[in-house]
């Protein structure tokens, strides 16, 4: 991991597992989110992630709402996160701020997320993964170094 100013660089990142959580409050017609992420802070175990009480969670963070993403695995080689904070601790594990935004006031993660999910969000994060394509050399190319794709949330619709 680097830091570099408020941004963040992590390598090697293919099958880095990582847990996500956002915590939510209510503001006129939406939901404002601050998303926490424990990527920097060491792939995260399932038992720790698993562990974590979302209801707990909202009421120790004074959050309308907590929902933890089921913990991922990058597929990404490499990305580069612009921090929105400074990182925190939360029941025991520790989390960069990596975005804020808005939800649907309708949101509710008990229910499946696949409509609002379709909705046109804006985020205020900025964030570069890149994906290093496995290239087999052959004749002439064998010298070639492996190709980098560099992806942009702007680049993803």
């Amino acid at each position: 991991m680097t830091i570099s100013g408020s941004s963040l660089r992590e390598e090697n990142l293919r099958d880095y597992a990582h847990g996500e959580i956002f915590l939510l409050r209510k503001a006129h017609h939406h939901l404002g989110a601050k998303v926490y992420d424990t990527t920097g802070f060491g792939p995260v175990r399932a038992g720790e992630f698993d562990a974590i009480d979302v209801e707990r969670l909202a009421a120790d963070t004074r959050s309308d709402l907590a929902w933890k993403n089921p913990r991922r695995f990058w597929t990404a080689d490499a990305t580069t996160i612009i921090l929105g904070g400074q990182p925190r601790e939360l029941q025991g594990l520790m989390f960069n701020l990596v975005a804020r935004m808005h939800l649907p006031v309708t949101f509710d993660p008990r229910q499946d997320q696949s409509a609002p999910a379709y909705q046109p969000t804006q985020l205020c994060d900025q964030c570069c993964l890149e994906r290093r394509a496995q290239v087999r050399p052959s004749g002439a190319e064998a010298g070639r170094q492996p190709s980098r794709r560099r992806l942009r949330r702007s680049d993803v619709r």
